[in-house]
């Protein structure tokens, strides 16, 4: 260990292979910079060329590499990003999340500061002048999504050799109150249903009843519907008029088909099997968008209804779930319907709709019914 100490003095690698150069000269001054390579002999090369300067001159004869400002790795990352559209993220969180908040928030404060310069206190500052445009205070999940591609660009500057520490590793992670889901009773559910629209009156009551998320019963072709089997394929999402693979390889499902489903699709297939691949279409036969299911028609129905009107068609999924497992159906069938890759979530946030009146009598029946034990009577 003391040899290898000996053969690397004055170089130092970051947490991701990078190699710096440290050296103090008598007269105070210090060098710190990245030597932008990974190959520790190529690090080692670099380091004894400088050492010979300053042993010559005083000094390092190059110029110290001038630093990055943050907007110059900012754009460095965003062309790579870029390529990773379609493999490893979807173009609209891309553009959506990441470019907006980039462009509106984040360049403005950091884009001309060198990017090794920026502190944990710099970014603690930036988090928390953050304001929504009316002045008010910026919601906790707001500012963790403008920081989503902040960390990012940290984490590359560091894996690039840019920064020597990522300030970002000192910084209080942001609170996020999360929206809790808004189920609905049944009662509730029968009352929507009476006021729902005719044309999507079925399309509601498959989302209830099933637990599929939006995207994934705007995608549903007729294709995947197994009507004689009693299952329904799960295979893509529609998400903001474009068709994608599921996130999750969990996702990727057959969904059980009980008689009121089955009921729904074949009503279903009387209005639009022929007129397209989708089980669901708008008035002009095209699958439906989240945003304009929840704008035109989900909110108006819960308020006609008389409803609370703080809901949205994701609360179909926590109906489904919640009234799944007041009805006594296992978790592991309410995990495998919606798409969970473990039970973990429905515990999390369903855990006080777990049914436990009857905890272990109903296994004592079934023991008793199947005669597993002997008798253990003295004899």
């Amino acid at each position: 260990m003391a040899n290898k100490d000996r053969l690397n003095h004055h170089i130092i690698p970051n947490e991701y292979g990078v190699w710096y150069f440290r050296f103090k000269i008598r007269n105070g001054r210090k060098y710190k910079f990245s030597l932008k390579t990974k190959n520790v002999g190529n690090a080692r090369k670099l380091r004894d060329k400088y050492i010979e300067e300053i042993k010559q001159h005083g000094r390092i004869l190059e110029p110290e590499p001038e630093a990055n400002t943050f907007g110059e790795v900012a754009q460095e990352w965003v062309d790579w990003k870029r390529t990773k559209i379609g493999e490893e993220i979807r173009d609209y969180t891309f553009n959506d999340l990441y470019l907006y908040n980039i462009n509106k928030y984040i360049m403005p404060v950091f884009h001309a500061i060198p990017i090794k310069d920026i502190d944990f206190e710099t970014i603690d500052k930036f988090t928390g002048n953050l304001k929504r445009e009316d002045g008010k205070p910026m919601a906790g999940s707001t500012k963790h999504n403008i920081m989503v591609p902040y960390r990012a660009i940290m984490e590359f500057a560091l894996k690039k050799g840019y920064i020597e520490k990522n300030p970002l590793d000192l910084v209080n992670p942001i609170k996020v109150n999360h929206k809790k889901s808004q189920p609905l009773s049944q009662d509730e559910i029968k009352r929507f249903l009476q006021h729902a629209s005719p044309l999507y009156k079925d399309f509601f009551a498959f989302m209830f009843i099933t637990g599929l998320r939006m995207g994934e019963s705007a995608a549903l072709k007729w294709e995947e519907v197994k009507l004689d089997d009693g299952y329904i394929n799960v295979n893509e999402t529609y998400v903001r008029g474009n068709f994608y693979d599921p996130k999750t390889g969990s996702s990727k499902r057959h969904v059980k088909l009980n008689g009121i489903t089955r009921d729904i699709l074949v009503r279903q297939a009387k209005k639009t099997k022929g007129k397209g691949e989708h089980v669901f279409l708008n008035r002009d036969g095209r699958p439906l968008r989240a945003n304009s299911i929840n704008a035109h028609h989900f909110r108006p129905t819960l308020k006609k209804a008389g409803l609370p009107e703080n809901r949205s068609c994701r609360d179909t999924r926590g109906t489904f779930i919640t009234n799944a497992l007041d009805a006594n159906e296992t978790m592991g069938f309410v995990q495998n319907q919606v798409g969970h890759s473990t039970i973990k979530p429905i515990v999390n946030h369903y855990y006080n709709r777990i049914p436990r009146d009857e905890d272990g009598q109903k296994l004592e029946e079934a023991l008793k019914s199947a005669q597993v034990l002997p008798d253990l009577e003295d004899e």
